[in-house]
């Protein structure tokens, strides 16, 4: 798989999802206006608290993709080295690991590619070692097969 390829990719669905959270907060903030008081206002009052806490949540993960997606447009592109380091493309017996933001298993590809940070449990094991080496996560082996 090409890296630059994955990168782009995760790119393009980070921006999707800040697009849908942006309309998401739109949404809330549009029904929130559209509240009218009634004449029992506890009512009012708790209605238009649960929109602003959701509103809150959803700019919180608005935030979170935002900060991913200006950090993986900075994260520069790995030397063609042999130890493993961010950015890198890492090819194992037990899956395909892009070391870069924490978002999980990425959609829309051929192959399973998760997205992790190199300080997440496996991507500080795999940090610094090299193709042939092998780590031990949850009590399994992890062989290194390759690293772009």
């Amino acid at each position: 798989m090409d890296q630059a390829a994955i990168r782009q990719h995760l790119i393009r669905q980070l921006s999707t999802q800040i697009t849908s959270l942006q309309q998401q907060l739109a949404d809330i903030e549009a029904a929130r206006n559209e509240e009218t008081k009634s004449s029992a206002g506890d009512k009012y009052e708790t209605s238009r608290e649960m929109m602003q806490q959701a509103a809150d949540q959803v700019q919180n993960q608005l935030d979170r993709t935002n900060d991913m997606l200006q950090y993986l447009k900075r994260l520069p592109q790995p030397e063609a080295m042999d130890h493993i380091q961010e950015g890198h493309l890492v090819t194992t017996n037990r899956g395909i690991y892009f070391l870069s933001v924490p978002f999980g298993k990425i959609k829309g590809l051929p192959e399973t590619v998760y997205a992790l940070s190199v300080a997440s449990p496996l991507g500080r094991l795999l940090l610094g070692k090299s193709k042939g080496q092998a780590v031990t996560f949850n009590r399994r082996n992890i062989l290194i097969e390759e690293v772009v």
